[in-house]
């Protein structure tokens, strides 16, 4: 089992390979969808799936990342 906190500031995607995304503070955009603060995205299936991170413009977004 492995975790990564995630924390940006750009429309740019960072690419996180998991099984969870948590958003811990701020709005984040993971693979086009927004998620606000405690938030939970989940990997439909037990293999590990591929998110794309961002924030909009001139917001941040911190998120906390797991795989197992």
């Amino acid at each position: 089992m492995s975790s990564e906190f995630i924390q940006t500031s750009s429309s740019e995607s960072y690419q996180y390979t998991g099984n969870y995304l948590l958003v811990l503070r701020g709005d984040c955009t993971i693979n086009g969808t927004a998620f606000g603060e405690n938030m939970l995205v989940v990997a439909t299936t037990v293999e590990t799936q591929d998110y794309s991170v961002s924030s909009a413009e001139g917001n941040s977004c911190l998120a906390l990342g797991l795989s197992f």
